[in-house]
């Protein structure tokens, strides 16, 4: 990956690749980051790696059906959310709109399947389908890991990091 693009998102400097080793507010999809990422400094203005070299259009292993489209920065109105992460689409985004799907740049990289420290007999998938509750907090979730064989579903947020106890008293098993 070079250490200098120009990005048609900032056209004014190229855009250096850097690690500052602090957080940052990605200004193509309006995410935070944190480490590598490009950076103008002249204007304050910085860009996830994947959001800097994103394809126009990608298959996601949570949408195998087909590809998801790239739109650039400006496309949406600000009433659309993320099917993976919940937020607010503000700038860039993937988008099928046939099947309803939209998600931050960012958050399609997650991974297709994650282990969770709460939950170590298996392996949770990624998925995105009609909302379930999540497992652990309650709300809705569209976007969500979900362990198949015991039914639980986690969103992305909600299974990294939390405590096994928690879901035990949540699921009112062991599994």
């Amino acid at each position: 990956m070079s250490n200098q693009i120009q990005h048609h998102a900032h056209r004014k400097h190229p855009l250096v690749l850097r690690d500052t080793g602090s957080s940052f507010l990605c200004d193509g999809c309006s995410c935070f980051g944190v480490g590598s990422h490009y950076r103008c400094d002249l204007c304050d203005f910085d860009l996830h790696e994947f959001c800097a070299t994103c394809p126009p259009a990608a298959t996601f292993a949570f949408h195998g059906q087909h590809p998801l489209t790239f739109q650039p920065a400006g496309f949406l109105d600000g009433s659309v959310t993320c099917s993976m992460c919940e937020d607010t689409v503000k700038g860039m985004n993937y988008s099928c709109w046939g099947c309803d799907v939209c998600v931050h740049p960012i958050c399609s990289q997650l991974s297709p399947t994650a282990p969770s420290p709460m939950h170590t007999a298996h392996t949770f998938v990624l998925a995105v389908d009609a909302p379930v509750p999540c497992t652990l907090c309650g709300t809705s979730c569209y976007g969500r890991y979900h362990c198949v064989p015991c039914n639980i579903n986690l969103h992305p947020r909600c299974l990294i990091g939390t405590r096994v106890d928690t879901l035990r008293e949540a699921t009112g098993r062991a599994c």
